[in-house]
Order: C-alpha cells, then sequence, then structure tokens
C-alpha cells in the first residue's frame, strides 16, 4: 500500500510539473509573439520595457514581470502588461494611431487621453498637460496625466487608475497604472511615479544604461521607504531634539508630505539653494531652535533627490515616534 501511494503520489508531481512547463512556454509564445519586450536589470528591481519596431522604453522599477494582456467588461484596450511584483500594481501599454481632429499635439493628446478613459472613471478625470523638462525626457510632441477612481473594481480587486499619454508623430503611447488604493501606500505611490513618470521615453536609447534609484544616505533602493540602518538607529535622538508641539508636528508633516510628493525624479541634483530653501521652509513651522538643528545638520548628506525624500520619511518616523 505504502509502494503504492508513492508511485501515485510521484505519478501526480510529475503531471504537475509538465502542464507548468507546458504553461511556462505558452506564456513565453505569447509574450515573444508581441513587439514588446522586458529586461530585467541587475538584481531585477528594475526592468527595460521597450516597444520593438518604434524605439518607445520605460525603465521600471519594483521587480517588474511581463505578463499577458488581460480581458473583461471593463477593461481598456491595451497590447501588453507587466506585473509590479513590489506592489499590487499592473501597469499596461497601448499603443495606437488615433484619427483625431486636434488643433496641436497638446489637443492630440488630451482628446487621447480622454477617450482612453472614457466612462471607466468614477467621475471625470482632471487631465494635465505636459511640458518643460518632463517632456523633453520623453523625446515627445506632447503628453498628458490623469488620475482617477474607476467606476467598478476590476476583476483583481483594483480600483485606482493613473494614465500617462505620450505622443510623437502622430504615433500615442498610452500607459496605465492600476492599483488598489487600500492596498498601496501613498509614499510608496510617490515613489514609484516619482522614477516612474520620468524614465519613459520615444528615444529609449537614452534609458540602456539609467539608474533609477542613485545611492542614498538615507533610503534603500526601491519603491518602499525604507530607511537605510544608520538613519533608523538615529530616530530616537531626533525627536528628542526636535521637541515640537502637536501643532507643529501638523505643520512639519504637511510640508513633508510635499515633498515625498513632488514629481522631481529620484536622480535630480538638490543644489546648497535648494537644500537652503528647504531647511527654512521645513523649520519655520517652530519657534524653537531643536528643529532647524537636525535638518541643517541631516541635510549635510542631501545629493540627490532621492536623499531629500529619505530626509523626509526619517524626519516623518521621528514624529510618528514622538507623537
Amino acid at each position: 500500500m505504502i509502494g503504492f501511494l508513492a508511485r501515485t503520489a510521484a505519478r501526480a508531481a510529475v503531471r504537475t510539473a509538465v502542464r507548468s512547463h507546458i504553461e511556462a512556454k505558452r506564456e513565453a509564445r505569447a509574450v515573444a509573439a508581441t513587439p514588446f519586450a522586458l529586461h530585467p536589470r541587475g538584481d531585477g528591481e528594475s526592468a527595460l520595457f521597450e516597444h520593438r519596431g518604434t524605439g518607445f522604453a520605460h525603465l521600471l522599477p519594483g521587480h517588474p514581470k511581463q505578463g499577458t494582456a488581460t480581458t473583461s467588461p471593463i477593461e481598456h484596450v491595451h497590447d501588453a502588461l507587466v506585473a509590479l511584483y513590489a506592489l499590487p500594481m499592473c501597469v499596461r501599454y497601448h499603443l495606437s494611431r488615433p484619427q483625431l481632429v486636434a488643433s496641436s499635439a497638446q489637443d492630440f493628446a488630451l482628446q487621447v487621453a480622454g477617450s482612453y478613459i472614457g466612462a471607466r472613471a468614477a467621475a471625470p478625470p482632471s487631465l494635465r498637460s505636459v511640458q518643460g523638462a518632463l517632456l523633453a525626457a520623453w523625446a515627445a510632441d506632447a503628453g498628458a496625466l490623469a488620475s482617477y477612481g474607476l467606476a467598478y473594481a476590476d476583476p483583481f480587486g483594483a480600483d485606482q487608475e493613473d494614465l500617462v499619454v505620450v505622443v510623437r508623430s502622430g504615433y500615442a503611447m498610452a500607459v496605465t497604472s492600476r492599483y488598489a488604493r487600500a492596498e498601496v501606500h501613498w509614499v510608496s505611490r510617490a515613489l514609484l511615479a516619482s522614477a516612474a513618470n520620468a524614465s519613459l521615453s520615444w528615444d529609449g536609447s537614452r534609458l540602456h544604461n539609467a539608474q533609477l534609484w542613485p545611492a542614498s544616505a538615507f533610503l534603500v533602493p526601491g519603491v518602499h521607504p525604507v530607511l537605510q540602518p544608520q538613519r533608523v538607529s538615529e530616530l530616537p535622538y531626533l525627536a528628542a531634539e526636535m521637541a515640537l508641539a502637536p501643532a507643529e508636528r501638523d505643520g512639519l508633516a504637511t510640508r513633508l508630505a510635499a515633498i515625498l510628493s513632488s514629481e522631481d525624479p529620484p536622480w535630480l541634483p538638490i543644489s546648497p539653494e535648494r537644500a537652503a530653501t528647504t531647511v527654512a521652509e521645513l523649520s519655520c513651522v517652530s519657534q524653537g531652535r531643536g528643529l532647524r538643528t537636525v535638518l541643517e545638520r541631516q541635510m549635510q548628506a542631501v545629493r540627490t533627490m532621492h536623499d531629500l525624500r529619505g530626509l523626509a520619511v526619517q524626519v516623518g518616523s521621528a514624529l510618528e515616534g514622538a507623537g
């Protein structure tokens, strides 16, 4: 009897392994048949997602893995899907050449965004045009951004979507990030957006050697606000030094949130002038000297926007500990 059970279990294991192998090969063939390709970097925290025919590329953080396009009654049209394993989030891509009557490339981008959202949004979203340095980084003629709640959650429970539309020479690439609001912390969402929104381009070659997360004295690389061990050990002392009243803590927390929510990319250098201005803006919430002393000392290690967000995470964590 024992031998029979063992042989049965072995046969079942073989069948499971064969089915898994066949399914993996089927998925690999489906991915290979698309014009999109995902190239992981280093430890896999980031990967370069490319469209082979147009030169479009997107450097994604969050341990991305390419999947297959999904369908559902509320699903918008898309050509490719990438799941971010560091967050419960999926990124979808759709390339099109819409036949629209538009007064400008920017009007074209806004029309594409509006039609792509359609009736799926719970309420008409605010569409924002992209200009300046971000548009130049995209090597695009125009672009649009939007964030909106979905009228109905998708089959995976996602109820929020962020949209980026990038336009060049009549082509439009729509990129959506979809997730469940309750499952993605707003700081992680801000870190992701700061990197992912600035790391896509129609000139994909410029991203081949790009790095999303610069070395930081405050934060480890990635979409989660994880402090370096040394900065964690400093938290009790920072809380004691700052000694803020409740109203002062609230004012400081609001200003720290603005830093974390900034659209500046992680690799943006922080000039001495900006560092001094930031210290002044943060320390003005308190009449005491303690907060300014802490900020001036910690700011000495800030080199990039990733560092500055790390400083905001550290000071915010100290505030929570003090509260």
